[in-house]
């Protein structure tokens, strides 16, 4: 089954996405239209909540994946029943031309924390030569692009079943969501033999070129993740680390984008008790 979402794209976009899908007349396609962007954590939470698949794959519009890529990762979650979602290795797709680049890049081995509580695409820009483990392997979590999950661990450790917080609306919902997993000791995979392909829109190149919009969702997101999660134990313990590079972060901000800064806050505190909630739920779960 194959649930599509116009998440508003304009009527352009809305024709194209019709007349790919009429050239599947033998699929079970379920499409819906949004009035609203809902943006991609609410996009992929209404999806959710229009089936009870016991597994699922998010699909990113700019992404693509070999044959045989649902198959393998619908059999790791089929064969290790602890384990809560799985991702192939995901190769960069050429941006300029639209095509495979010739010497293959990598986009994401799914995700890692490092010391000062920032989260990265392991090995992202790096070549093929960064794959060096053949057999399934555990990581902190899996990239919102082309992960699949098993439903009952994803409902188990959110106070009401969802996949992601709408609230979120676009970045860092895959990390919060791999924290989530993490802290209830379900298990996220990397599996090599599967292979998929990201059309990335924004590196740390284009950084410049990021929608202000956007920019200011991946750093109030970035913050929301440390209150929901972030325990006092873990702070102190790295205090150095974390505190040295928030505050970089927030000296950039205040420098360069005070008005960033300044809705970061405003949001914080329009969404506190929201907040409250999911860190509550988290520490007694």
């Amino acid at each position: 089954m194959l649930y599509v979402l116009d998440n508003n794209s304009g009527m352009s976009e809305f024709g194209a996405i019709r007349k790919v899908l009429k050239n599947y007349p033998n699929l079970d396609i379920r499409s819906y239209v949004s009035e609203t962007n809902l943006g991609f954590a609410g996009g992929h939470q209404f999806l959710f909540e229009q089936h009870n698949a016991e597994f699922f794959i998010l699909i990113n519009d700019d992404a693509l994946f070999e044959p045989d890529y649902i198959q393998k990762t619908l059999q790791h979650l089929k064969s290790n029943p602890e384990v809560g979602g799985v991702q192939g290795v995901v190769l960069r797709w050429g941006w300029e031309s639209g095509s495979p680049k010739k010497t293959p890049v990598i986009d994401t081995l799914g995700l890692h924390r490092k010391q000062n509580g920032k989260v990265e695409e392991i090995a992202s820009g790096k070549g093929i030569q960064a794959i060096t483990r053949r057999d399934p392997y555990e990581v902190m979590g899996i990239s919102g692009c082309v992960p699949m999950f098993r439903r009952s661990s994803v409902e188990s450790v959110h106070p009401e079943g969802k996949l992601f917080d709408p609230e979120f609306i676009i970045y860092k919902e895959d990390v919060e969501l791999a924290m989530r997993l993490q802290s209830a000791n379900i298990p996220t995979m990397i599996l090599p033999s599967a292979r998929a392909y990201h059309y990335r829109s924004f590196t740390r190149k284009r950084r410049k070129s990021m929608h202000p919009d956007l920019e200011f969702y991946s750093y109030r997101n970035h913050l929301w993740t440390l209150l929901i999660h972030r325990s006092p134990k873990l702070v102190i313990g790295r205090f150095f680390q974390t505190v040295f590079f928030e505050m970089a972060k927030l000296g950039y901000f205040l420098f360069k984008r005070p008005w960033i800064l300044s809705k970061t806050v405003g949001d914080t505190w329009k969404h506190r008790k929201f907040l409250a909630k999911r860190r509550k739920f988290l520490s007694s779960a």
